[in-house]
This record gives structure tokens, sequence and C-alpha cells, in this order.
């Protein structure tokens, strides 16, 4: 995942002019550029545990299963190739944050799941992160959060039923 372009000290409207006035153009853009300036804001907390917001996403990912998951699912789960998987979750091992198993009837899979160290990492940090999400959308009331996440969530719908793509 590519880290973002840190922001300009001009605050959040000094994006670079553009003619296209179109409202789905200049909404894209937008929405861009506040995902990327949320990543960096989270990537800098992150980092001080040594994750990168990815790795962060598939122990979240681990967590809220419950249980083991195949690489497979976490791919789906966080939209990203089988081999970005398999990286997160080679660095992850290494770090001895996540352990790889068989799976108990089909010998050809294999099954990833949090180690103790993640889960008391993640005890530490969840608090922090939940405060800095809160210090984002602090411009926001809790009704406008709450229509901004609906909104999101239509396109999200959109775009994972492939209504994005031309046919």
């Amino acid at each position: 995942m590519a880290t973002p372009a840190a922001p300009t000290p001009d605050g959040p409207h000094d994006e670079p002019s553009r003619s296209d006035t179109d409202p789905a153009t200049a909404t894209v853009v937008r929405l861009i550029r506040t995902a990327d300036l949320v990543t960096l804001e989270s990537g800098r907390l992150l980092g001080r545990y040594g994750l990168s917001p990815a790795s962060f996403q598939v122990l979240i990912v681990l967590r809220d299963a419950g249980g083991p998951l195949s690489p497979s699912e976490i791919g789906r789960q966080l939209l990203v190739t089988r081999g970005t998987v398999t990286g997160l979750l080679d660095s992850l091992e290494k770090r001895g944050l996540v352990s790889r198993g068989g799976h108990p009837s089909d010998r050809r899979m294999v099954l990833v799941e949090t180690t103790s160290p993640a889960r008391a990492m993640l005890e530490h940090l969840l608090p922090e992160h939940r405060a800095l999400e809160r210090r984002i959308l602090e411009p926001l009331s809790a009704e406008d959060q709450g229509a901004l996440a609906g909104l999101l969530d239509r396109v999200q719908a959109r775009l994972l039923d492939g209504g994005g793509r031309r046919r």
C-alpha cells in the first residue's frame, strides 16, 4: 500500500484547481484525498506499534472473525489479492502476531489466527485508534457521521455489485 503524500499546510481545500466541475469527479477526488489523509494519520499511530494500515486491517479481520480464517477469506474481506495477503501474513508471522496452521479436515488449506501477543497489542492499540477516529470525525455531529456512513455504504454496495464498471 503506497504511503500518501503529506498534506500541505494550506488545509483541506488546497487541491489543484480543476477545470472539470463535474460533481462526481469533485466528490471522488475529495473521497480519495480524505481516505489518504485518514490513512496517513492512522499510519502514524500504527507505526508506533510497528504496524502498517494493511497489517492492522489483517489483525482486525482476524479478531472480528472470532476464529481462524483462510488467507483467501482474509483477502476477500480486505479486497486484496492472495499474494498481498501472503506478504502481510509473512510479516506478521515473523513478528509472532499471527500463526498459520493446517485445516482440520482439508490438508490443502491453511488457517490463520492471531496470537496472544497480537491480542495484547490490540488491547492497548484499539483505545488509541478509536480516540484518533473520534478526533478525525470531530468536525461532524453524530448525525452527520451516521449520514456519511450511510452514503458511503451505498457507494460501496454499488461498487461491490459491479455497478461502477462500464458494461
